[in-house]
């Protein structure tokens, strides 16, 4: 096949709809297709990107969703021009959160053929957007995109007893991703009794990152949390290995490809309710979920481990397993161009 991926971003950016793109064009290429990145510019509509499309001898165009509002009226023009199969990658809607967006994203995911999806909260969200469903698979996201170290027995066996607790936050400094949430929480815990550790880009939203900082001045806590900034690759596995849980109370998260990725080294998660974390935790089992700004139910969720530290290693067996029910990333990107493969036919 003779693909065109259209992307708002650079693909080296880190996050986890990156990494799904990013995975996907590895996996066509390996299979033999030729896949052409294509950088989507800002506005509602570009001629130049207009006129490519319209000229290059592409058999099918994949379109990140998150560059939705430059691409509607662009898939319909292109449609009158030519014979030519569209189909969205959709991490996450933005009128989940902004239903100003609801008309824009409506008429982008109308003018496409068909849609893949990273989880069943996503899916569900669009065929409420379009009263209906259309063609579509659903695929999950690998949890395998690091070397495994030791098996289970390494977190059977893990010293969780002595010294503080050591929490992780794995995400860019973005309001919806909830930082502030935990930091308000942590605050409420007996000090020295934890260590945070954040890693992700602080410079997306620098208003927010501003604020955070001054929080964890305001909270006390500037012994007690560490902002470490972008972690790629291997980095990022050492550091999960070396902590004893994931906190993420996001407003929303469309699906968390790193809570996957924490639970498949035996850590176990605490994550909003909201979203697709219920497809991957099971509140009380390989963690919790809690609302994100309910800030004293979440103080008590990680005070549960802080005085259960047993319950760490429990959880952390349970995440372990309940990671590998999801498919390798082989399998899943195998999946998504079986359903390329089926649009084009």
């Amino acid at each position: 096949m003779r693909i065109a991926f259209l992307v708002r971003d650079d693909l080296k950016s880190i996050s986890g709809g990156n990494i799904f793109n990013s995975r996907l064009i590895d996996h066509l290429r390996f299979e033999g297709d030729q896949v052409e990145v294509v950088k989507v510019p800002r506005g509602p509509f570009s001629p130049a990107l207009y006129r490519k499309l319209s000229v290059a001898e592409y058999d099918l165009v994949l379109e990140d969703e998150m560059a939705f509002n430059s691409l509607g009226l662009l898939n319909r023009l292109l449609k009158k021009k030519k014979t030519i199969s569209i189909v969205a990658v959709v991490h996450i809607l933005f009128s989940v959160d902004d239903p100003a967006f609801r008309e824009a994203e409506k008429g982008f995911l109308r003018s496409v053929d068909g849609m893949i999806f990273n989880s069943q909260d996503t899916k569900d969200h669009v065929e409420r957007l379009l009263k209906g469903k259309s063609l579509s698979v659903l695929t999950y996201p690998g949890w395998d995109r690091f070397r495994q170290k030791g098996d289970i027995d390494n977190i059977r066996h893990k010293n969780v007893a002595d010294g503080p607790l050591k929490i992780i936050f794995l995400g860019n400094l973005l309001k919806r991703k909830g930082f502030h949430y935990l930091l308000k929480a942590l605050a409420k815990l007996p000090p020295g009794s934890w260590r945070l550790e954040a890693a992700g880009r602080v410079d997306l939203e620098k208003k927010y990152a501003a604020e955070v900082k001054r929080s964890i001045k305001m909270l006390g806590l500037e012994r007690s949390v560490t902002l470490l900034g972008p972690l790629a690759g291997e980095a990022v596995a050492e550091i999960i290995q070396n902590h004893h849980l994931l906190v993420m109370p996001s407003l929303y998260e469309p699906f968390g490809i790193v809570y996957l990725e924490a639970m498949s080294f035996g850590l176990p998660v605490i994550a909003s309710i909201r979203g697709g974390a219920r497809e991957i935790i099971g509140s009380g089992q390989e963690g919790f979920l809690v609302v994100p700004d309910k800030i004293d139910a979440l103080a008590e969720k990680i005070a549960f481990f802080l005085n259960n530290r047993g319950k760490i290693t429990e959880m952390g067996m349970n995440a372990w397993k309940r990671s590998r029910e999801f498919p390798r990333w082989s399998s899943s990107m195998k999946r998504a161009r079986d359903f390329l493969v089926k649009v084009l036919k």
